[in-house]
Formats: structure tokens, C-alpha cells, sequence
């Protein structure tokens, strides 16, 4: 059985003895991890590729809920920073037991997700403080892609219904091999009907430390439950601890200069050349993660606000000059095309990381042109078209990427050239028009 021909549109209901078969019999040495539901495993096929097989635990009243939960949502979330499902498996197996001296059969439920496979592990074995692990650069691209999964949760799959993930942690963000992180386990998740705000429970899940205040003490489910998550998660990612300031001991303002000095000093160090700039996205990264955990459910931003707020830092979305970026839309996945090597500019090419979609707005007001479709290189390895609906002239700088302008098709005359935007020090978009 092949299940890796290409990323499916729909994961593929699995046998339990090919999971059995690709695990090794779901050995300890294939075992990846383990939470309170269940057990991942790392899964072999044939071709050499590699899967991660989740085997749910037996939790009466509990099971079936969590495993349908979690295959209805990874179903139908397909995002960059979302983990893809493959396929799943849904079996009862018979087995015999002993009750009462008597030997009878009993039904035993198998429950398997299969997975994509994240070779970077979770995110919560890369903590540190800034004297060592990551560098600021990767850091950053976490936080920034944690933060777009996060509101594709909360604004972008389905307007007007979010799913709230109730157990955001680092244990729940598994990073690829360039380091893009993935949030996962969505057993617990909850997804609201329209204008649905909140939802109470008595049976609390989650993880003691990242559980919001009104949710642990009072049952309440909101959107800012994950908030609170995120900002735990950005103070941990940046300082090392989530030992953020409560209002009875160290202030803000201390905690704050202690993060950056541990950082500054890394950077001299290291004979970092964008000290300030760095420094910079650091305390507005720090800002957000603390007015991410206030008590006060209502003072926290929501992902869209955050996005926003972030981007004056340095962000790798491309924003155009006098305007600012709105909520990122669903693209419709029949639009993208195979690369085409005579880079067409009718043509648009998927080419690796990052997707966005932006509107423009110029003086506070909507701009009649037309949306532009950007695609943001992790590494400018290869220069492929990236141009969408709209066609846009840009003007380019090595040291700094700068928009123009945006026209509809028809209102601009173009001629051959290619311009290697920069973003930052290591990320740069490649635009090709004709």
C-alpha cells in the first residue's frame, strides 16, 4: 500500500496491520512520544518515506469522542503551520480475556491517526534562554508561524466558526526539518457555531501552566483560552521559562530589560551586526506574549490584532508602503499550477514556506486593486514566479524589499526583469515580471 503519492485531499482509511507493519508492531524503539491520549510512533514505508502514527489510548467515554474530534478537524484544516493528516485507521479487534474464570471474547477498539512526519521533534525540546539554542532568527520564524496556525484556527478556515485548540503548548508545536512549526492534537479542541463567544465545561483538559485563569477556575471557553496559550508560549520560546511577572514580584519593566541583557549579550558575542533591530523585535515579541497572558480575558489581543501589531517589527509578510495587511483569506487550492519553466507571469507557482494573501488600503480606505498573492522564501534558493490574480510593479532593493504599487491587469504595461526582494537577513521573496 502506497500513502505518500503526493499531499491527498482527503487522508485514507488504513488497515491495522499495515500501521502494525510500518511500526514494527508499534516497538518501543519506533516510539516518538506520548501524552494523555495517546502514543505516537514513527512509521516506516516502503519507499523509505516516514509517517507519524498516533495510537489513541483506551479512555472509556472519552475514546471515541477524541479520536472523531481530532480526524474532523485535521480533515478539514490545510494550512502551513497545522500538521497534515494521511490517513486513519478504525478497527475492533477481538481478543480473549479471562472474567468470572471464564474465558470470553472481548471487543477491543483500535483508534490510529497517521500523520506527516516532523523530524525536529516538539518545540518544548528547543527551550532555552538567549545564551544558547536557536538563534533569534529561528525563534522568530517560530513565533511568526505558530501565531499564523493560531488564527487560521480562530478567523481564517471558516468564517464565523473557530476551532479553540485548549491545549496549545510546546509539546503540541512539532517543527519540520526547516525548523516550520506545526501545532497538533486536537482531541481536546472545540469548535464554536456561528456567533457562538463562550462554552462552559466541569471536565477541565488541558496542561497546568498554559490553561487560562477563567477556564481553569471557572469552566469558560473562549478564543482567549488560546491566547493566554500563545502568550505563555512566546514568553517560554523567548526567556527560556514561563515565569512571567503576575504583579507580586519582579515588574514588567525589569523583566523585560533581564530578557533583553541575556540576549544582548549573546549577540556581542557573537559579533551580531543588527543588534538594535533584533533587540527590538524581541521586547515587541516580549510586550505581546504578556498582554497575551492578562488576567482580564478581555485586555488580550486577539490573532489578528497580534499579526498586525507585529508586523512594524520586521515580519516576513510583505506589506505594502502607506497600507497595512488585513486578514489572510483561504486560497482555493484548484488555483495553484505545476512550476512552469517559462515562468509565465499568467502562472503562479507554489514554491515553498510561506503563503499569504494581503489586501491594500490607502488612506483608510479599501483600495480598488486587486489582492496580491505573495510567496516569501525561507531561503532564496530558487526564483520562481510568485505572482497572483493581481500583477504588480515593484521596485527593488537588495538591503530593504519595497512594493510600489498594485494595478489591476490591464492599467500597467510591464517589461522583463526580476528582482530578489529582502525581507530580512536570511528571508526574501523572488518576484519575476514580464
Amino acid at each position: 500500500m502506497e500513502i505518500m503519492k503526493g499531499e491527498r485531499e482527503n487522508p485514507c482509511n488504513l488497515p491495522l496491520q499495515y500501521l502494525q507493519d510500518i511500526t514494527n508492531n508499534f516497538s518501543e524503539e519506533r516510539e516518538l512520544g506520548r501524552g494523555s491520549f495517546g502514543v505516537v510512533y514513527k512509521g516506516v514505508l516502503r519507499n523509505g518515506h516516514m509517517v507519524a502514527v498516533k495510537k489513541l489510548l483506551f479512555l472509556p467515554g472519552m475514546h471515541d469522542k477524541h479520536f472523531e474530534n481530532e480526524v474532523y478537524h485535521l480533515t478539514s484544516l490545510k494550512h502551513e503551520n497545522i500538521v497534515r493528516i494521511v490517513g486513519y485507521c478504525y478497527e475492533i479487534q477481538h481478543i480473549l480475556i479471562e472474567h468470572n474464570k471464564k474465558i470470553r471474547f472481548a471487543e477491543m477498539p483500535q483508534r490510529l491517526l497517521c500523520l506527516e512526519f516532523l523530524p525536529k521533534g516538539s518545540l518544548e525540546k528547543h527551550i532555552s534562554d538567549g545564551s544558547r539554542g536557536l538563534d533569534w532568527h529561528k525563534r522568530y520564524k517560530i513565533l511568526e508561524g505558530i501565531c499564523r496556525g493560531l488564527h487560521h484556527l480562530h478567523e481564517e478556515w471558516q468564517t464565523g466558526t473557530p476551532i479553540i485548540h485548549l491545549d496549545l503548548k510546546p509539546a503540541n508545536i512539532l517543527l519540520n526539518e526547516n525548523m516550520v512549526p506545526k501545532i497538533v492534537d486536537f482531541g481536546v479542541s472545540r469548535l464554536f457555531d456561528p456567533e457562538q463567544t463562550r462554552a462552559y465545561t466541569r471536565t477541565l483538559v488541558g496542561s497546568l501552566g498554559y490553561m487560562a485563569p477563567e477556564y481553569l477556575n471557572k469552566g469558560i471557553i473562549t478564543i482567549k483560552a488560546d491566547i493566554f496559550s500563545l502568550g505563555v508560549i512566546i514568553i517560554e520560546i523567548i526567556a527560556g521559562h514561563k515565569n512571567y511577572p503576575d504583579g507580586t514580584g519582579i515588574s514588567v519593566q525589569d523583566f523585560v530589560e533581564r530578557v533583553l541583557k541575556i540576549w544582548r549579550t549573546r549577540f556581542k558575542e557573537l559579533n551580531h551586526t543588527s543588534i538594535e533591530k533584533d533587540c527590538e523585535q524581541i521586547k515587541r515579541f516580549i510586550e505581546m506574549g504578556l498582554s497575551c497572558v492578562e488576567t482580564d480575558a478581555s485586555k488580550r489581543p486577539t490573532t489578528r490584532e497580534i499579526i498586525e501589531s507585529l508586523e512594524g517589527c520586521g515580519s516576513s509578510i510583505l506589506h505594502v508602503s502607506n497600507g497595512k495587511r488585513s486578514a489572510t483569506d483561504k486560497l482555493d487550492h484548484n488555483f495553484w499550477k505545476e512550476p512552469d519553466p517559462t515562468l509565465d507571469h499568467r502562472k503562479v507557482v507554489q514554491v515553498s514556506n510561506i503563503l499569504e494573501t494581503q489586501e491594500v488600503t490607502e488612506e483608510g480606505k479599501p483600495s480598488p486593486r486587486d489582492r496580491l498573492v505573495v510567496e516569501i522564501l525561507e531561503q532564496p534558493e530558487r526564483r520562481d514566479l510568485i505572482l497572483g490574480e493581481a500583477f504588480f510593479a515593484v521596485e527593488g532593493d537588495i538591503l530593504r524589499g519595497r512594493l510600489i504599487y498594485l494595478e489591476n491587469r490591464g492599467n500597467i504595461q510591464f517589461s522583463e526583469y526580476v528582482v530578489l526582494l529582502l525581507f530580512s537577513e536570511r528571508t526574501a521573496g523572488v518576484v519575476t515580471c514580464k
